[in-house]
Formats: C-alpha cells, structure tokens, sequence
C-alpha cells in the first residue's frame, strides 16, 4: 500500500512557513535550512500543482468489477484490498464529485478511515475533507515561499534561497512544447476550473431547491465545504500569480489570458475578486514605462483595453469601467511629462492627455469609482462592519452593486495584497493625472450647488468616492499610513492638504475616514494630530467658515451645531420630547450630521490612539471637550451621534489617570441625573435633594433608541470601571468616586448596573432582531460585568471578615465597610442570579456548536459565547463570597439594597440543574478549534462537573433505578458523550508544532485544559461512576463502570488510550534539559492514570488496559536517570537560583511522575503475585531488575531499580534563614499557610504578596515616607517573597521526594518478597541495595530524618531476609564481604541510634535492625570458626550516650520505641554473652537500669489493675519485653549476681504478684486474666531460676532468698500444683502455662533444697523455748 496522504507534512510545513511569517518567538525554534530541505523535498508536488488524475473508464471498471458478488478486489500500489459494495459505491460517487480517477477514489477512503474514526463523520465526509485539505494547505505553502521571495523584509540571504525555490518550481511546472502553458498560466486555468467547480456546486444546491429536494445533512456538509475549500484556493492562486508577476515570471500573452477571462465574467462574486490582485499588478508592471516594456506594445494593449468597439465583450460595464481607469492612471505616466519612447513614436503628448482625461470622466460616469469603492468595501466587509462608514459607502455608491453574499470572508493576506495594488492605483491616479482630479473638483463643486436646492441626491461625488477608497486602502495598514505621514513633501501629502481645504460637507465625511484610517498606531495618529492641529492654527475664528479640516474646525462645528439645534438642555425630560423634525430643520445641509459624525469618529480614532493628541485634547480651553459632548448627547440628535460622541468619551480614558476618570464620571452622573456635564466652567450643583428617578430614567430611555448608542454608551461604562493607571495589583479602590452623585442623590453606580443589566441585557437586546447586533450588544454588556467582577477583591472580604486583619488605613477606599457596599460587585451578582438575566445568559450560552465551529475565532458568537462562559465561571467562583459574606452585611445594610430583582436561586449549580443538557454543550463547545472557546468550556465544565449538587443520583426513568449519575445520564443520551470523547481523542494526537511552539501551541494549551478537566473530575469522584469515566470510554452503570465488548474501550481506541499515548510519544528532554512544559502535560496523564490504578471501581479494569499495552516495561525503559547537574528547565539543584525559578516546579514534576511509576510498580507487582500470573510477574520483575521485554518479546535494556536510586544524589539546599521583616514584622504569615492537595501546607504567595502591599500602602498614607525608605520596603518585600517562593518549592520538593524514597523502598522490598529470586540472586540483591542506601543512611539520620526513616524500614527488611546461616557468613568467604557489609549497617544503626535528631520512629527502626543483627550473629555462632564479632568493641566506640539513649527509650520511650529498646538491648546481651563480655551488663549497672527495671516488676499489678482492657495486651508485650532481658541477663553468674544486688527478690515480693489467689488472677476486666497472670508468673519464675542457677550451689545469699521466697510463697505454690494435678477443682488443668509453672516451682524447690529447708524451719518453730 501506498504511504499515508501526505497532507499533514503539508499542514506541518505550512506552520513552520507561517511561523517563519511571524518571527521567531518565545521557545520556537527555526532553522531556515532545514525548512528549505524540507520545501525542496516538496518541489514535485508544487510543480504539479492542482492537477489530479481524471475519471479514469477502465480504473472504474476496476473498481465495479464484481459487483454482482459480495466483494470484489482492486489492487493499489501492489497491495490487493476487497471491496464491498458499500464501499464501491462510495468510491464511485467520491470520483465523481471531486473528478478523481476511480482507484485514486479508493485509496483516498482507505486512507481517510482513521480519520473518519477520530473525527466522527462517514469515511466519504472525511475523504473529502483530506483531498481539498491537502490542496489548499499546498496553495498556503507555495503562497508563503513566494511571499519569502519577494518580502523585502526577509533577510537578503533567505530572500535569495526562496527565489530559488520559485525558480525551480517554474521551471519545473512549465510544461514543455511549444504550446505548454507556462507555470503562470496553469494558476490562470486552475483559477478557471476552481470558479467552474464551485458554480457547478451551487447549481446542485439550486436544483435540489427547485425540485423541492432536502438535501442529506451529510451531503449539504460536504458541498458546503468543497465550496468553502475551493474559494479559498482560488484566492491562494491568485495571490501566487501575483508573486509571479513580481518576480517577472510572466509575459504579455499571460496577461491577455487573463484580460479575456476577466472580460467573460458575468457576475460580480467572489472569484471575480480573487482575479484582481493580479490583474492589477499586471497592469502596474505593463501600463507604465517601469514595466520596460516597449512603447509600441503597451500602446496596442491600451488599444484593446480602451477600445469603445468591444465595450460590448464586458459582461460587467462597471468592470470595464474600473480596468480602464487602473490602467489610465498608470498609462498617462507615459505622457505627464512625454518618455523618450513617446517622442521618437511621434506621439502628441498633450493630445494623449487631454484623451485620458475624457477617457476618466467617461469611466468615472460608468461607475469606476463605485465598483473600486464596493471592492474595498466588500473585501474588508465583515459582520460587524463600521456603521457609519458603511452608510456613507453605500451613500456613495451609486453605479455598481456590492458583492453577491458568499459564507466565506476573504482572509487577511489578501485584503492587504489588494489593498496594496489599489494603493499603487491611487499613487499612479494623482500623481499622473493631477490637473483632472483638480478639474473634477471644482465641475463637482459647480454642479452640487446647482443640485443642493433641487434633488441633492442627484449629485454624483466621485472625489469623495476617491477618498473613500483611499479610507479602505489604509485601514489597518499601520506601516502603509506610517509611510504617508513620513514624506511631508510627497504626493500623498499634497493631496490630503488639497483634499482637506475648501470642504464640502460630504467631502468632509470623507476626508475624516481618510485620516481615521491613517491614524491607526501611536505614531500615525499622533502625525494625523499635528496635521490637524497645524490647520488649526491656519484656520479662522469661525469655524463654518474654516478653510481646511482642522481640530478648531470640528470641535468648533460640533459646538455651534448643538447650540443651534436648541442649547443646553437643563431638562433631560424636555430634550427627550423634544422633535426631531424640528431639528432637522435647522441643519442647512442633508450630509451634515454624517459630517459631524465623522468628526467625532475622527476625534475618537486620534485620540484612542496618541496620548499627546489626548492630553492636548482634554486640556486645550478654546472648546472644553467634555462640555462638546454633553452639549452634543443633550440635544436632538440622531442616535448614532451620541453614540460617536460616547465613542470619544470612552477613547479620553485610555490610560486614565484617576483624576480624569473622576471627572468623567462627574460629568457623565450629572448630564444623566442633572441635565448638564459637570465642568470648571459650569455652576456646579449644590441642590442636595434628590431628583425625581423618571429623570435619568428618560435619559436611559433616550440611550435605549438605538443599537449603536447602547453599544457605545457600555463602552464607556467598562472604559469607567476598569483600572486606572496608578491602580495596583489591589483592586483596593472602588471604581468610581465614593462621592459620586452625592449632592443629589445616594452614592453609588448601581444606576448604571442597573440600566446595563436591567434594561439592556434583559430587555433590550432580546428586541433586536439582527443576531450580529444582539449578540454584540450582550458581549459589551458581559465585558461590563466581567469588568466590575474583576475589580473586586475578594482577598480584602477575606482579611476583614475571615482573618481579622484591620486594613481599613491601607486600603484607598474608606474602610472595607464602604467597599463592600458601594462597590459594584453586589449589584451586578445580585443581577445575575435574576431569573431574567439568567434566561438570557443560558439563551446566548446555547449555540449550535456547528455553527460556532464555523465561525472564526474572532467573530461575534464565538467571542459572545466566550465571555458567556467566562462570566458564568466567574459567577461560580464568586458565588461563595457574595452568598456568605457580601449578600448578608448588604442586607444588614439600611443606605443599600441588592438589587431589584426576582431570584430563587442560591447557586449556579441550582440552575444548571434546570437545563442539564447546557453541561452537555459546554463539552461540544469544547470539540472546536477555538482555543480560548474551548479552555473556557473546560473550565466551566469542570467546575460543573465536579459539583456534588450534580455528581448526586439522578433518575431518568424507572427502569434505570434512582443511583444514577445525573452528567453522566445526560451524556449518555443520543450519545453525546461519544461524540465530545471522539473529539478529545483528536485533540489528543501529537501535534508536531508543540516541539517548537513549546506551551504556546495551541494544541498543547488545549491538551492541557482535556487533561485537568479529566483529573478533577475523577479527583473530585474518584469511587463513583462520573462524566470522565463515560468520557474516557467505561460504560458506567449506577453505582459501578465495565468494559463493554466492542465499544472503543474495549478495541483499544478510545480516550483512554490517547491519554495514555501520551507518555510515549512525549519526551522529557529536549535541547539537552527537562523540559518543565512537557513533563506538565505528562504529569496530568500520570494523575489521570494513578486516580483510576487507585480507585476499587477502576482499578482491576485499569490494571488489565495498562497490562495489555506492556505499560509497565515501557515505561521503565524510558525513565531517564539524572544527578546533581541534571538541568531541569535549564538549572540544576545546584545553581543558587534553582528554587526561585521554574526549575523547582519542573524537577519537583519529575520525581512526582517518578514516584507514580514506582507506586504503579509496586501495585502491579502485588496484583499479579495475588492472581498468581507467574509469568507475567516474572516479566515485571524482570522489568524492575533492568531487563525489560518488549511487545515483539524482544530484550529491551534499561534502568533497573538500583539505578532509579538516582534522585537520592540531587541534595537539596539547606533551608534558608526568614529575611528580616521591617516594618512587616507585625504581618502574621503563618496565617496564610494553605493545605495543597498533596497533603503539605505551603504559603499563599498571592495573598502574601497583597498584605505586604497593604501594609506598604499604610506606611506611604502616614505620611513623612521618603524615597529611600520606600525603596527598603520593596526591597524588603521582594526578599520576603523570594523567602516565601523558595519555601514553597522547597517543602515541595521535599514532600516529593519522601514520595519517591517510599515508593522506591517498597518496589525493592516487593521485589524480596515476591520475586521468586534464588537464594545467591536475593543475598546479592540485598548487599547490593545496602551499599547504595548506607552512606545516604547515615547522612540522613543525621539531617533528614522523615528520609532517613524509610531508609531504615527498607533496611530492617532487607535485614530480615539476610539468611544468617549462609555460607556467605562464614569465615573466611569471600573476605567477609557480606559480613562487613551488615556489619557496617549495624554501625550506621548505633550512631543513628544517639543521633540528636533522630526520632522516636526512627530509633526504633534501628533497634530493630541491632536487635536482628545481634540475634542473626548469635544463629550463626558456632565457637572459633564463627565470623568475627566486633559489637562489643562498636559499642565502647559510641560511648556511654549509646547506653544512655538506648536506657532511656526502654524505660520511658514512646509504644513501640520502648519495647524495641528492650528487644536491642536483649540481642545486646545474647551477643555479649556469646563473646563472653560483660560490658552490656556493667553499663546497665552503671546507669542504674538494672534498678530502673526492678520498679518496673513492683509496679506491675497495679498497672495492669488501672490500665483499660483493650491496652492490656500491649503492657503485657512490653512486660514480656522487660522480663525477657531481664532473664537474658540471669543467664550468667555475673548478670545474675547483679541482679540478685538490685534486689530482685525484694521488688518481686513489693509486687505481690505471687501473693494473688491462683484461681482467680488479677481482678481486671478481662476473660484471659488468669491467662495473663500465669503468663507473667511463669516469666517471673524462669528469672528467678536463672539467677538460683547461675549463681550456682555455692551462693547462699541467693538460695536463701529463694528459699525465702518459697517459703513465703508456699500457699500459692501449694494451689498450682493441685490445679495442675487436678486435685479438689472442676476447672480445666490442662493449660500449658499453668503446667510450666508448677514444673519451674519444682526446678526452684530442687535446686534450693526447699524441702529440707522447710524442715528445719518447722522443728525451729516446734522446739520448746529455754529460759536461761
């Protein structure tokens, strides 16, 4: 089989030229070479161009062949496929659409299956499509390279490198022969066939409508889409013929072909347009003399162009018109001052002029002004077009139609190649034919004074269509208008000081769009000031008599025109009824309010734009702007006026100061609620009683009439509310003045909320009938909002409310009391949950998604649709506070109520519930490929989808049960959730510009917004079905999920796979450092993965998918190993600014993923042990151990877990002294200390940095702050953050990599456990991991005890498993390898043992690992051929604070630290007595243990008598610990000596242990008392027999106290053993415990003689007492 389309190398080389385009920026990286090697491999198919192989009779017939049969085969590219019939037809109807060759047909569906998949369209949608992508994104890469050719400004170099390109590609695509078209003319014919192909589309359209068809959806998508896709080919051609010209490969006979292709178009459309370009540089490079061509041939084209006698072969009459005025203006210049080649013809120079000038006014009469004006205004047209600039267009436009509607704008780079031709045009126009422009001038004068009187709409304005053009041509062209301004002496210059004197008012309009649209840039406007700011200082005092167009003339006008229509209007209420009529009377013109309407256009645009224009503007007096525009909203006019005059009020607060946005809202409250603008000059307003409401009501109402004046009047609303220029990061002032209205009313803007969101979001745009108008209005209506919503801090709320910080003298409000009631944020929440709001916030939430993926990003209703979702998401975010905090202390609040409205609802999520289905378009919002659209949507998504208001059970029918998720059941109907996770899935493939866009692709924001969404939802459910679950693929039933045989999940191709497609398709370095960008979006896909491997309702289906794809040994495999000097985002840990940066985050993702691994490892492991799947845990092991096996069973090499012990080298700075705080030393940080989700606190950074702030602010509003303590408190400041910032990634990393140590220590210790290794393969194991973790070990105890720890718990498992009896232990083997390196580890215990920051956990680990060392010796002691033993002398070497600490923790350590004490210090005394010291012993003695001990036996009945049953077992554990040291001691003379001498006997006798009745115990709650009391008394006894028989005969002190003890304990005695012969008692003898006791009384009465002893004492006792 042939390989794959090549359309995606196409899509990837046509970024990479487009990047090229945009420069280089931000981590892109372009190497120009290398894309060159990859056009030049591409230079076949650029030559080919558009041709395809044609319908092909015999391939159709191959294809058919056996039809009659079930499945008929085809070969292609030696690969044999069956086809179905199905499939036949498909191919059939594919060919025949796209008149391809039959088998071409096939292979382009059989290639455009797994998009189809990916995409959920028919394989014939999808094949579709791939063939017109991939001819339109090679017209884009053949336009961009001859773009490069001929870019002026791209390098000389490159440039040269492209020509070459273009060179190749020419001559390549020139056919050869005589007769073979040349390269150019192939674009000319395939421009032909794409216009014949796309009137052949439309006719199926019209033909099915007038047979009254409907049109399959299917079908009606992919003829909508070929059309779409063809056009745009079509304007790709002409813009490469365009390049052709320029770089002179094309001819004359090339522009005749066009000439005559041009001429035969019948309807003005966009193919037409497309041709224009090109036609025009044809004429720019052979009308002229520049063009070097002879004289002779260029006159013989004018002949044909001119020719009256064919007039009649132009279908289009105002067509010809416009060619013969473009080709005029560049002819005559062979006569305005006569060429040399006009001379020697014998050509009469003034006889040609004066034929030109007829031929203009002829062509000017045909309407070519017109045509060329709809051309630019149809090209630049777009949804949201400039009303007033449209007006005067259409106005104007009298000769020539506009363009036929067409879905398919035209894109940007050919409205400015257009732009520039036409620019080229009206150079040529006024520079070669001056003397006509100046005659039709001064005949248009004469002749519009005749007309005024009569008809004005009979006048023909071609100047002002001239300067119209001239609008278009440098709208949006900052560098062209930079360029007009540059030359002051050019003929540019001249013609706008020409055009601009003497003004008509219709010429006026149009000489204010002129220089609107050479004002676009700081630089351009602030020339288009000083241009207009000179004429002023030309111009008169009068401005009706103003000669030039200047800013005295306009502000001058715009005054005089308002006092005449009626003055200053004191009563909104009478301007409001005043009669329009009656107004319109009073202009002496008709253009005049289109005039004054440019003017403040004009004024706006300048201003907007230059802040020297601005300032000059606001404070020059001659004519006060603000009182202008007052003056002007005050009076009767058209509604578009005011909204002009608001346009310029919104521009004056482009970088407002505070002071002028005050002023503005003084002004504007006072002309609303007074009548008059509040300035200098006017008397201010001292009434304090309050106006009637209907006053500024009328003035709302007024505003209300028309859509531009509502869209203007919010703008200067969010130009009012957004932060000034000095506000700070604090949002701490409220965004108008506190005193706002204050003489004649209650302080506040909620007025205006009110009026934005009460009448014209809820009301008003619901009446407007145009969707572009109403959406637009509700997107200026949502800016507002999300405006006043943005400025609130909730941070203060929470310092003053939850945290008691008084901040009330730091912040620029009064107190924090009148932030929260005046600001604007109560009102607008209280708006927003209004029932009517919300239905209109819902109405423009929902769209049809594929009409939103239709549009382009930028217009309306997905920009509409955006800030829609974004407010929403806002009003979720905040709903808390205004509920909690806000909406009460408002309600509390006597001077300020919410709002008027009607709302039940408590929560978003409340209405939600309502309209389920608005979740579901939220997911099919994000399947488009809008970036912002679709990262706003996952947002609100998973804020929605993680609420439990909705994650609770919801029942849709009965059948289905009551526990049903309610996301997940809306989803599931008419398989939505399909749809959205086939979308993610394709959002989910590499895309090859995230290498070098890095996280500024789009595709990688996006991936990133699917990932986190994914893990929150499961995060925030992680044991109950939910909406990622579904979307992931699991079929999810009420309380539980499952793999459905079939379903994508279960064939291995759903988003589930994607996701986990991820981690092998994305690198963690890159340009020889981790890439923090990369590991972020592998991070979220191992939280994805960890959440369901985690979770009991997807672990066993996860654990079985990841099996299936070998994930484990691939993912070993890849892991990189890394150090100390490993750059992570460029900087080690060694770099001192390591943890300031985000090098910290990117190695913190690093180990986590790390840590994920191993955990994931270590459960895998597990599972397969307990399923007992041999050979697959023995793959894994393998895995572990650095041989990995691949899916092909091959061997593949890689780091094993000793290897992945590598982050223990990267240390970690030590933690860093807190910076001195200053004046902040008052500041409680430890407040903001904020619990993550991981489980560790770290500080807020944001809130910290907004309290050092505040309390900067403090100190700057007492006053007497000079500029040198201002600099110590951000210098203080700065260290702080720093301080906080390094503490935070710090902790993190630290958190992460006590992770990592644990999940590494238990893949080693799962690997011991199950592994299945030899006995030689685990010795060498475990000695292995000993050498690598004991020098961390010891370090660690030392200064990082919670890494220490695990250290300890692994070697103390690792200790369990050494097999001491091993040959290895031996002496002599292997030099004692093995011993020594236990030995070492013994050491390493000790010293770690009385380490000073060790803790009790820790030191009781190491017991442990003394206490087996010690006994394992012991096992393997056989006399002098044992191994060497060198404990005694390790314990002299650690000192007297060894025994110390050790006595200490066995006597009053914590739990299991105390018994493990005991437990080491009897493994202490087995090794010593094994050796024959006495060391242990002595220093027990010494530090008076042996006494501590004999307290511990007087205390014991008491204990267990107060101590609760459920403790009991665990005293008697430690009682058991005790006493088993104390016999090991017994067992030798000297140990037993010393115990006798700490008084054994006496301590025994204090307890009263022997004293208690044997039948019943101790008298303690529980049923195994008399269990436990034979349990302690046998243990007591074996003590006391160790000692009589280790002291031996010969040591009467000793017997005596025993027989003492005896004799005193006879009764007891004496009841044991007849309970253990069963003599006289019905309760069971048979316990062992009790048969040892009474057998170690026996052993005690033997060994002391008792019974002759008792004898003696008893004839003592009878003997007759002498008397002396």
């Amino acid at each position: 089989m042939a390989e794959p389309p090549r359309e995606y190398a196409f899509k990837d080389l046509y970024i990479d030229l487009l990047d090229l385009t945009n420069g280089p920026s931000g981590t892109s990286f372009y190497d120009v070479d290398k894309l060159l090697e990859q056009v030049n491999a591409w230079n076949d198919d650029f030559a080919n161009l558009l041709d395809k192989a044609p319908k092909n009779d015999q391939s159709r017939r191959s294809v058919l062949s056996g039809r009659a049969s079930r499945l008929c085969k085809v070969t292609i590219d030696e690969d044999e496929y069956g086809l179905n019939e199905e499939f036949q037809q498909n191919a059939i109807q594919l060919a025949d659409n796209l008149g391809i060759d039959e088998l071409q047909a096939v292979q382009l569906l059989l290639t455009s299956e797994g998009d189809a998949e990916l995409l959920g369209r028919s394989s014939l949608s999808t094949a579709h499509f791939t063939f017109h992508s991939r001819r339109k994104e090679l017209l884009g890469c053949l336009r961009l390279i001859f773009k490069f050719a001929i870019d002026e400004e791209v390098n000389e170099e490159v440039r040269n490198k492209f020509q070459d390109v273009v060179r190749g590609v020419v001559q390549s695509g020139s056919r050869p022969g005589p007769n073979g078209p040349s390269f150019m003319r192939r674009c000319l014919l395939a421009m032909g066939d794409v216009k014949t192909w796309v009137h052949q589309l439309d006719g199926k359209v019209q033909n099915a409508s007038i047979i009254g068809v409907t049109l399959p959806p299917d079908t009606t998508e992919i003829l909508n889409y070929q059309k779409t896709s063809l056009l745009q080919q079509c304007e790709d051609l002409g813009a490469i013929g365009l390049y052709l010209v320029k770089l002179g490969h094309s001819d004359i006979k090339d522009f005749e072909m066009l000439l005559d292709m041009v001429m035969k178009i019948e309807k003005y459309e966009n193919t037409l347009v497309y041709y224009l370009p090109l036609f025009l540089a044809f004429i720019s490079t052979l009308a002229s003399p520049e063009g070097r061509q002879p004289f002779t041939r260029v006159q013989s084209l004018h002949e044909r162009i001119t020719d009256p006698a064919r007039a009649d072969e132009w279908s289009l009459r105002f067509l010809r018109a416009a060619v013969i005025l473009w080709w005029i203006s560049e002819y005559n210049s062979w006569f305005a001052e006569p060429h040399e080649q006009v001379l020697a013809a014998r050509v009469d120079a003034d006889r040609q002029n004066e034929v030109q000038a007829q031929m203009l006014f002829d062509v000017l009469g045909d309407g070519a002004f017109d045509f060329t004006l709809s051309l630019c205004a149809d090209v630049k047209a777009t949804e949201t077009s400039d009303t007033l600039r449209s007006s005067l267009r259409h106005w104007l436009q009298r000769k020539a139609p506009i363009i036929l509607p067409n879905p398919v704008p035209f894109s940007h780079h050919f409205q400015l190649l257009l732009m520039e031709q036409l620019e080229t045009h009206v150079d040529a126009l006024i520079t070669n034919m001056p003397g006509n422009l100046r005659r039709l001038r001064v005949d248009q004068d004469e002749r519009r004074l005749r007309l005024l009187e009569v008809d004005p709409n009979q006048q023909d304005l071609d100047l002002e269509k001239l300067l119209m053009i001239m609008a278009y041509v440098f709208e949006d062209r900052p560098e062209a208008a930079k360029n007009f301004w540059l030359y002051p002496d050019s003929n540019w210059s001249g013609f706008l000081q020409w055009s601009s004197k003497r003004l008509s008012t219709p010429r006026a309009c149009a000489v204010g769009e002129m220089l609107v649209s050479l004002s676009t840039g700081e630089e351009n406007a602030t020339s288009a000031h000083q241009f207009l700011l000179e004429e002023s200082q030309l111009s008169g005092a009068k401005p009706r008599k103003s000669v030039s167009l200047s800013w005295a003339q306009m502000l001058g006008e715009l005054e005089y025109t308002a006092k005449e229509l009626g003055g200053p209007a004191s009563d909104p209420r009478k301007t409001a009824r005043r009669s329009s009529r009656r107004s319109l009377e009073e202009v002496h013109e008709p253009e005049t309010y289109n005039m004054l309407e440019s003017y403040l256009r004009l004024t706006a645009a300048v201003c907007g734009q230059s802040t020297t224009a601005r300032e000059w503007l606001l404070t020059q007096t001659s004519h006060p702007l603000l009182d202008v525009l007052f003056l002007v909203c005050a009076n009767p006019v058209p509604s578009r006026m005011r909204a002009c005059a608001f346009d310029v009020m919104a521009a004056t607060l482009i970088d407002k100061t505070l002071e002028q946005r005050d002023t503005m809202w003084a002004a504007l409250d006072s002309w609303v609620y007074v009548g008059l603008a509040a300035s200098s000059d006017r008397p201010k307003v001292t009434n304090t009683g309050l106006l009637p409401a209907w006053s500024a009501d009328a003035v709302f109402e007024r505003i209300t009439h028309g859509f531009e004046e509502m869209m203007a009047f919010v703008t200067l609303l969010v130009s009012l509310v957004t932060p000034c220029r000095e506000s700070g990061p604090l949002n701490d002032a409220l965004p108008f003045p506190e005193s706002l209205g204050a003489a004649y009313r209650m302080p506040s803007m909620d007025s205006y909320v009110d009026f934005v969101l009460g009448q014209i979001f809820r009301r008003k745009s619901s009446e407007l009938h145009d969707l572009v108008q109403q959406r637009s209005l509700r997107l200026r209506c949502l800016d507002f909002v999300a405006a006043c919503l943005a400025t609130f801090n909730e941070d203060l709320v929470v310092f003053g409310w939850g945290k008691n910080v008084f901040i009330d003298p730091a912040i620029q409000s009064t107190s924090i009391e009148v932030y929260v009631r005046l600001h604007p944020f109560a009102r607008v929440m209280g708006w927003l949950f209004d029932d009517q709001v919300l239905r209109v916030l819902f109405e423009t939430a929902r769209q049809d998604v594929e009409e939103v993926a239709r549009n382009p990003a930028e217009s309306v209703l997905v920009q509409c649709l955006q800030r829609t979702i974004q407010v929403l998401t806002l009003m979720h975010d905040l709903q808390a506070t205004y509920h909690d905090i806000i909406r009460p202390a408002m309600d509390a609040s006597s001077t300020r109520s919410i709002a008027l409205t009607n709302s039940s609802w408590a929560s978003l999520e409340d209405v939600v519930l309502q309209d389920l289905y608005f979740i579901v378009s939220l997911g099919l919002y994000a399947t488009t490929e809008h970036t912002g659209l679709v990262l706003a949507s996952l947002n609100l998504l998973e804020k929605l989808a993680t609420s439990p208001k909705l994650n609770t059970p919801h029942t849709f029918n009965v059948e289905r049960g009551s526990d049903r998720n309610k996301i997940v059941a809306v989803y599931e109907q008419n398989h939505e959730a399909e749809r959205v996770a086939g979308s993610m899935r394709f959002q989910m493939l590499p895309d090859a510009q995230e290498q070098k866009r890095g996280a500024d692709a789009p595709a990688y924001a996006i991936k990133l917004g699917v990932l986190r969404f994914l893990k929150n939802c499961l995060e925030a459910v992680p044991n109950r079905p939910n909406l990622a679950h579904l979307l992931l693929g699991f079929s999810c039933t009420d309380t539980s999920i499952e793999i459905v045989d079939g379903s994508d999940l279960a064939q291995g191709s759903s988003l589930f796979h994607s996701i986990r497609t991820i981690l092998s398709t994305y690198p963690d370095v890159t340009f020889g450092t981790i890439q923090g960008w990369l590991l972020g979006i592998k991070q979220l896909t191992f939280d994805i993965l960890h959440v369901l491997w985690s979770s009991s309702l997807s672990s066993t289906y996860t654990l079985t998918e990841l099996r299936s794809q070998n994930f484990l040994p691939e993912q070993l495999v890849r892991v990189v190993i890394i150090n100390s000097e490993t750059p992570f985002d460029g900087r080690s840990v060694l770099d001192p600014e390591f943890l300031l940066s985000s090098s910290a985050e990117c190695c913190d993702m690093f180990l986590h993923q790390r840590a994920l691994l191993l955990e994931y490892v270590a459960m895998e492991i597990r599972v397969l042990a307990a399923e007992r799947v041999p050979t697959l845990k023995t793959r894994a092991i393998s895995a572990v151990l650095g041989a990995a096996m691949g899916d092909d069973h091959g061997q593949l090499v890689g780091p094993s877990i000793i290897d992945l012990f590598d982050f223990a080298e990267m240390e970690l700075e030590p933690e860093m002294e807190p910076p001195a705080l200053g004046i902040f030393a008052q500041v409680n940080f430890e407040q903001w200390l904020q619990m993550v989700p991981r489980g560790f606190s770290v500080y807020d950074l944001g809130r910290m940095e907004q309290l050092l702030t505040l309390r900067m602010q403090e100190e700057d509003r007492k006053g007497n702050v000079t500029e040198q303590d201002q600099q110590r408190m951000r210098d203080d400041a700065v260290q702080i953050m720093n301080y906080a910032q390094r503490t935070n990634n710090r902790i993190a990393l630290v958190h992460t990599r006590l992770a990592l140590f644990k999940a590494w220590t238990q893949v080693v210790i799962i690997v011991l456990e199950d592994g299945d290794l030899d006995p030689a393969s685990k010795e060498g194991f475990i000695l292995q991991v000993l050498q690598l973790i004991l020098p961390k070990l010891e370090r660690y105890s030392r200064n990082n005890p919670p890494e220490a720890l695990e250290l300890a718990r692994l070697a103390k498992t690792l200790l369990l498993h050494v097999d001491f009896t091993s040959p290895s232990f031996s002496s002599g083997h292997a030099n004692d390898v093995a011993a020594d390196r236990l030995h070492q580890l013994f050491l390493v215990s000790l010293r770690g043992i009385h380490t000073p920051t060790a803790t009790s956990a820790l030191r009781e680990l190491f017991y442990v690992i003394c206490h087996r060392y010690c006994t394992g010796f012991c096992e393997n002691w056989s006399g002098s051929g044992s191994i060497t033993w060198h404990g005694t002398r390790a314990l002299k070497a650690a000192g007297e604070a060894l025994m110390d600490t050790v006595s200490e923790d066995a006597f009053a350590g914590d739990g299991l630290c105390r018994m493990s004490a005991l437990l080491f210090l009897d493994g202490l005394t087995l090794s010593s007595q094994k050796e024959g010291s006495t060391y242990v012993v002595d220093s027990l003695t010494r530090i008076n243990f042996l006494a501590l001990l004999m307290d511990s036996i007087r205390l014991m009945p008491t204990e267990l008598g107060e101590t609760a049953p459920s403790e009991v077992p665990l005293l008697l554990a430690l009682y058991d610990a005790q006493l088993s040291l104390l016999l090991r001691i017994a067992q030798t003379r000297v140990g037993a000596t010393r115990l006798f001498d700490a008084g054994l006997f006496r301590s025994v006798r204090t307890s009263g242990l022997f004293s208690v009745d044997p039948d019943l115990g101790f008298e303690v709650d529980n049923p195994n008392a008399l269990e436990n009391y034979y349990r302690l008394v046998l243990a007591m006894l074996r003590i006391i027999v160790a000692v009589v028989m280790s002291c031996g005969p010969h040591h009467q002190r000793t017997l005596q106290a025993a027989r003492e003890f005896l004799l005193e304990n006879r009764p007891s005695m004496v009841t044991i053993f007849k309970r253990n012969a069963k003599i006289g008692t019905l309760t069971n003898g048979d316990s062992p415990q009790l048969t040892e006791v009474a057998r170690h009384f026996m052993l005690l009465v033997i060994a002391t003689d008792f019974l002759s002893f008792e004898e003696g004492v008893v004839r003592e006792q009878s003997a007759p007492i002498d008397f002396t």
